[in-house]
């Protein structure tokens, strides 16, 4: 069954480089693709147990570190990764949000978002960098909500 609109925003699974794990247990892999497909497992097996312990629609500043760094030393994200994560934190810091203060980050970015929107009556494109981090808490919020989904796994 397929529910239409649902990821809208975001690239076809099966195309996404987690989506080649699904490409690879279907077979038609070499054994070095599959042994790279199987890290790539390891990993989105490694994202889905960190993000089921983190809600980003209740979840402290604290919180939200101790989460992006479990996903860095996991081998789940990269260095450019991490470092757009923590600009996640670095916001959340300059907009006054306390270190044990729970925030929905999904409302949060999308209140962002709105507010340029309004400010410029819609005339602005949002910052890249701000939408992408809109992107991000809302994967990590889907995948939260629906660990075992494999199509939402490959989101990440």
């Amino acid at each position: 069954m397929q529910i239409g609109g649902i990821t809208s925003s975001y690239p076809d699974p099966m195309r996404s480089a987690s989506g080649e794990i699904l490409e690879a247990l279907a077979g038609g892999k070499s054994s070095k693709e599959q042994a790279s497909s199987s890290a790539s497992l390891a990993s989105v097996a490694a994202a889905t147990d960190i993000l089921e312990k983190y809600d980003v629609t209740d979840i402290t500043p604290s919180e939200y570190s101790d989460m992006v760094q479990e996903l860095f030393e996991a081998g789940v994200i990269d260095d450019g990764d991490f470092n757009q994560l923590a600009s996640v934190r670095l916001e959340l810091d300059a907009a006054g949000v306390e270190p044990d203060e729970s925030v929905d980050l999904v409302q949060f970015y999308r209140r962002k978002l709105e507010d340029i929107l309004r400010r410029t009556d819609g005339t602005a494109e949002p910052p890249a960098a701000l939408k992408q981090r809109l992107d991000w808490v809302e994967k990590f919020s889907m995948i939260h909500e629906n660990p075992t989904v494999q199509g939402l796994n490959a989101l990440i």
